[in-house]
């Protein structure tokens, strides 16, 4: 009975799953995109009536559609997280995403929700994790220097370390200052209506983390140490490691061009990582896992009870039927008379016993 209940349950569930897939063709990656919906919104910088914001992913999902952008409800997130630094109405937004075209759902949805203004969509492709270590790398081994695995300033010669800093812009594939700068133009252009200008990444945390340490760095007069310690205030988390060392570069970078005047921390990486460690545990992430988990077990647990509960049910009805089913045993009290009559007990009064039992016995 409780592998019957369970296996009904499993079946329930596949039927749920395949039905929706037949709506939709939801695959692996919604899923995983599905968590980070429209998470960590924050206000970044603002100059006269123009905003910029940063998050996670913008689209939101249902069993319907997959990922699409709804407009209110993306407006409504940043409007919240901004207060009444937003603009009341009229105003532009301008979606500028760092989403890889492998991330191909949501960017889809982007175009099309942006498809009539096209001037509103700026894509600036960047990859998770692994172009900045290979830039590195390459920028080590085409000036002949020896560099650590770790990709810390503070791990190489200083020669070495401002030659490379010098040289940033050359070997930095991801463009950190082009973006940077944009970023600014964006928000320093006046227009005949305000500005919103928001930039995300899926998950809000690295790319999109790296790319606003960077502009704090360069226009917030912020320390690498604050910017870094500022992006994990939002994003409850590390930034992954690769990142992070970018977000470093950039500040030598700067050092190199006396555009960093907070003092030199750029080597600092003891309040964050100094080596890679493996990615970064996300709590949204762990928190959907557990609540996962635990939704399963009291579940399960319901399911094993009730199954129990039932089988036992199920078996003191046999019992009960059997008992009933059983022919009644032969009594001394229900005996004919005759059978049992002594010299001892008087006739009478035995077959008025006998009588009275009879008669409270009998149906």
């Amino acid at each position: 009975m409780i592998g019957y209940g369970l296996h009904v349950r499993t079946l329930l569930i596949c039927c749920l799953v395949l039905r929706t897939a037949a709506i939709y063709p939801w695959t692996l990656k919604d899923f995983e995109q599905l968590r980070f919906s429209l998470v960590h919104p924050h206000f970044v910088d603002g100059l006269g009536p123009n905003v910029l914001m940063r998050m996670g992913n913008p689209a939101v999902y249902s069993a319907l559609g997959g990922p699409t952008i709804s407009m209110p409800a993306l407006t409504q997130n940043l409007h919240g997280a901004s207060g009444e630094i937003y603009p009341d109405h009229n105003y532009d937004l301008i979606d500028v995403s760092l989403m890889h075209p492998l991330e191909g759902g949501i960017l889809d949805a982007e175009k099309q929700a942006f498809s009539s203004f096209a001037d509103q969509f700026v894509h600036w492709p960047t990859i998770r994790r692994g172009s900045f270590s290979r830039d590195f790398d390459a920028a080590c081994r085409e000036r002949g220097m020896t560099c650590s695995d770790a990709m810390q300033p503070a791990h190489i010669r200083r020669e070495d370390r401002h030659r490379l800093a010098a040289d940033f812009e050359e070997w930095d594939t991801t463009g950190f200052e082009k973006r940077v700068t944009a970023l600014r133009a964006m928000l320093e252009e006046k227009g005949a209506r305000p500005r919103v200008i928001f930039m995300h990444s899926m998950r809000g945390s690295d790319r999109v983390g790296s790319l606003f340490a960077a502009y704090a760095m360069r226009y917030k007069n912020m320390s690498l140490t604050e910017a870094i310690a500022a992006n994990e205030l939002i994003a409850r988390r590390h930034m992954s490691y690769e990142h992070q060392v970018a977000a470093q570069w950039y500040c030598e970078h700067l050092a190199a061009k006396k555009l960093y005047p907070r003092g030199y921390d750029c080597g600092n990486c003891s309040p964050f990582r100094c080596w890679d460690s493996g990615a970064p545990m996300d709590p949204l992430y762990f928190a959907s896992v557990l609540h996962i988990a635990v939704v399963s077990l009291i579940a399960n647990v319901f399911m094993i009870g009730r199954c129990a509960f039932k089988k036992m049910g199920f078996r003191r009805m046999l019992r009960k039927r059997d008992d009933d089913l059983k022919p009644p045993e032969p009594d001394a009290f229900i005996t004919p008379p005759a059978t049992i009559h002594s010299e001892t007990t008087p006739p009478r009064a035995f077959e008025s016993y006998s009588s009275d039992c009879y008669l409270r016995l009998s149906p």
